[in-house]
């Protein structure tokens, strides 16, 4: 995870994204991706490994995990087929059938339970679900149908993270605190208090392991994300520029050409014209 140089890609899900694959052949996920709408992943057969800022999860047979929005993570396969069952979904979805209250529990395993195990009989019950989502575009179902599903995730047997126990690099610890703060100004200040370190020892050892300093890596990390964005012509870059923690529109652009070679106007006219 502390490879920033990896390319970042945003996804929407401005409708439900529901899949179920039934003993397909297991595809590695390419790149660190996001998305604005939450994410429900079951295995049913086989094993993936999940990776995310804070830790790596191992799902095999019967377990799940939920992965909240903006999250950062990737899918990396463990055996050569699978069947797994997957949601994408918005909750503006739910918003039109719940009351807040109500859709506060529904959520709440996305805070509480993110990593867990099924019962078979749990299993068999989504799967039932999962077949009539297939074949529906009823959006009242859809809704109904996710929140069972959450309801059965919630009662699951909670697991811990596959290795709880793993180095914490200084960059990692850098890259989630910028991942999870991005539309927050950071200065080397704000790291130094947040790793509890001192500027000096922190410049030094950015320097000395990563050839730069720990500015241009939370820039970095925040162009990466911008750059995604930009993809998608509904974000203004007024907006993007904000949502990455920059008051100044002129300052942001001043520090996308300097990682990336190109104004944001001019990636973003380059990259759409050639779809």
């Amino acid at each position: 995870m502390k490879n920033i140089k990896e390319q970042m890609v945003f996804m929407e899900y401005p409708e439900p994204f529901i899949r179920l694959q039934k003993s397909e052949k297991s595809v590695n996920m390419p790149y660190l991706h996001f998305h604005e709408g939450h994410e429900i992943y079951i295995m049913i057969e086989g094993a993936v490994n999940y990776i995310l800022p804070d830790d790596t999860y191992e799902l095999n047979s019967g377990t799940f995990i939920l992965i909240n929005p903006f999250t950062i993570h990737k899918k990396v396969t463990k055996t050569d087929v699978y069947t797994t069952f997957l949601i994408n979904f918005n909750s503006n979805i739910l918003k039109k059938y719940f009351t807040d209250e109500a859709l506060k529990k529904i959520l709440n395993p996305f805070s509480t339970l993110p990593y867990g195990k099924l019962s078979e009989q749990a299993i068999q019950k989504i799967l039932k679900l999962a077949s009539r989502l297939e074949k529906t575009k009823d959006k009242v179902m859809i809704a109904m149908s996710i929140a069972e599903i959450l309801h059965l995730l919630d009662k699951s047997e909670p697991l811990r993270s596959t290795h709880p126990d793993a180095e914490e690099t200084l960059d990692k610890s850098v890259y989630e605190y910028v991942a999870n703060n991005l539309d927050k100004r950071i200065t080397l200040d704000t790291l130094a208090s947040e790793l509890y370190i001192s500027k000096q020892a922190l410049t030094s050892q950015f320097q000395k392991n990563y050839g730069t300093s720990p500015i241009y890596f939370v820039n970095r990390v925040k162009m990466n994300f911008a750059h995604s964005m930009l993809l998608y012509p509904e974000f203004s870059i007024e907006r993007i520029s904000k949502y990455c923690g920059f008051n100044s529109l002129s300052y942001f652009s001043k520090v996308f050409k300097d990682v990336f070679g190109q104004t944001p106007s001019e990636y973003r006219r380059s990259a759409l014209n050639n779809e």
